[in-house]
């Protein structure tokens, strides 16, 4: 794959098991981004495949060695059918996946679900409906903040303060502590070095630690208090089980909805015909959520195969893993007509959110958050670009986020 910027420097490559054609073998670093400074990587990746350079499946000797799902029948696979792709493991190497376990997403049915119920419980339809009032009196208080100044960077000043600010609420996690709280989220979601990973994870989990000491002794009506005082097979559930719950709880919630953000301010910038649509036609605003969410899914999925398989081809045996990168699946002209291309008016199921028993306890939550940034936005700064002045910057790992994304716009007399 020469020509394109996908390797880190000094980054061990595996030995190619014997069961791994040589013909599929592509030195593909997942975590990275496909071209260096592509803010739209999906399109990188989509340039990739249509070149015939990424083969429906193939093997990575990069960060561990393990295969990379490229179509969507396959991602599907891995995401939905638990009995064959397990989630013992969320990311790749396996070294990586040390510490506490982070249920529910590294464990399987019937497991799973008995961890997943305090999240949906977190997260329930009307829970959501409550917070939706506070997230728009959010959205229009930081708006509002800056409006009149005809310029922002949108991550900083807007994407890290809404949804941080609702999951904060969520888990009764005290305003101050948000800043140290995104920079650990941060390094550990984008961070390289095993050592500063490490550290990262340590932090963070002895601030989950902490809290659910806290509220045991001091329980809230927030969900760190639920999960503390809750039990499991009749008995309470072990600290050690209780840092993973609330790690996952905060790697999730500081971090994902803030990435979509930025991706759809990025592209209403680059599209003024769609943001005056969108005004003109506010009932729009659902379909846009998800049409957009398709086209810049922005989360890679880790699996480990329980049982041999053959696909396209190729044997994948016991004990592989296996990456799904969510914008191949959201991309690929096999199910959506026409995939490059955003229409507000799309119909069909994408997998932004994941699918199967993990697919996103929060994906509720998220969609009003969307919903209520387009609600809110386009009515006070309808017209809005990039500033020319700045430059977007694009993080990639296991999530991809706009690190950095300058708007500028008229500022009304």
């Amino acid at each position: 794959m020469a020509g394109h910027d996908i390797n880190f420097p000094g980054m061990a490559e595996a030995e190619r098991p014997g069961h791994v054609p040589a013909d599929r073998v592509i030195n593909w670093d997942v975590y990275g981004l496909p071209a260096k400074g592509a803010i739209d990587y999906a399109m990188a990746y989509k340039d990739l495949q249509d070149a015939g350079r990424l083969p429906d499946i193939f093997w990575t000797p990069l960060n561990g060695g393990h295969w990379v799902a490229a179509r969507a029948d396959i991602i599907s696979q891995v995401l939905e059918d638990h009995e064959t792709f397990s989630s013992r493991h969320s990311t790749v190497p396996v070294q990586r996946n040390a510490g506490p376990r982070l249920l529910p997403v590294q464990a399987d049915p019937p497991e799973s679900q008995k961890y997943r119920i305090f999240f949906n419980r977190a997260l329930s339809p009307k829970q959501v409906q409550t917070l939706a009032g506070t997230a728009r009196a959010t959205a229009i208080e930081l708006i509002d903040g800056f409006k009149d100044r005809g310029h922002c960077e949108f991550v900083s000043e807007f994407a890290y303060h809404l949804p941080v600010r609702i999951f904060m609420q969520i888990a009764g996690l005290p305003g101050d502590d948000r800043l140290m709280l995104l920079d650990l989220v941060h390094r550990i979601m984008r961070g390289r070095d095993d050592t500063e990973l490490a550290q990262a994870r340590g932090e963070l989990g002895g601030y989950a630690l902490a809290m659910i000491r806290e509220r045991r002794a001091n329980p809230g009506p927030d969900a760190i208090s639920e999960m503390a005082a809750a039990t499991v097979d009749g008995e309470l559930i072990p600290e050690q089980t209780l840092v993973g719950m609330t790690v996952l709880m905060l790697l999730a919630g500081l971090d994902t909805v803030a990435g979509m953000m930025g991706f759809f301010m990025w592209h209403l910038a680059r599209n003024p015909e769609q943001r005056r649509s969108l005004r003109e036609h506010p009932e729009k605003v659902p379909g846009a959520v998800d049409e957009l969410l398709r086209r810049y899914a922005i989360v890679t999925q880790t699996r480990t195969l329980v049982k041999d398989l053959e696909y396209d081809g190729v044997l994948l045996r016991a004990g592989d893993l296996i990456c799904a990168p969510t914008a191949l699946h959201s991309l690929d002209e096999r199910i959506f007509a026409n995939p490059r291309e955003v229409d507000f008016d799309r119909k069909g199921l994408n997998v932004a959110f994941g699918g199967g028993v993990h697919r996103c306890a929060g994906a509720n939550l998220a969609r009003t958050e969307l919903r209520i940034l387009l609600e809110e936005w386009l009515p006070r700064i309808p017209d809005f670009e990039l500033d020319p002045a700045g430059k977007p910057v694009i993080a990639g790992a296991a999530v991809a986020v706009l690190a950095e994304l300058p708007l500028i716009w008229q500022r009304r007399s």
